[in-house]
């Protein structure tokens, strides 16, 4: 199992929000976004809680369903996920990098791309 924080799950978890919505899924990205504040704001380890109960135990984290559970399962076994590797090859940009400019955000991200 990888050596991955909350942090670096919400990171990886908003990035897949944005990819999403710069592909014109809709709904996906907004659970992906609120999946990704829960985690930042939790107190207790999302390693510690898959490590206890698996991914039950990670379904049972607010706002974390079936999909992004096993998103995250993925995450802390091998560093990242399929899907997220799938649409970061489409997209190819630094979006953490990018979004951190002030009024940037996914669609902007695919018009300037």
């Amino acid at each position: 199992m990888k050596d991955i924080s909350n942090q670096e799950i919400a990171r990886a978890l908003s990035e897949m929000a944005a990819l999403l919505e710069m592909n014109g899924v809709a709904f996906k990205p907004r659970a992906y976004e609120k999946a990704a504040l829960e985690i930042e704001a939790l107190g207790e380890d999302m390693a510690e809680i898959y490590k206890k109960g698996g991914i039950k135990a990670l379904m049972d984290v607010p706002s974390v369903g079936e999909g992004i559970a096993e998103h995250i399962q993925e995450l802390l076994k091998t560093g990242t996920f399929k899907e997220y590797r799938k649409l970061k090859k489409k997209i190819p940009v630094d979006i953490s990098a990018i979004t951190q400019v002030e009024s940037i955000g996914p669609k902007m991200i695919k018009t300037l791309w």
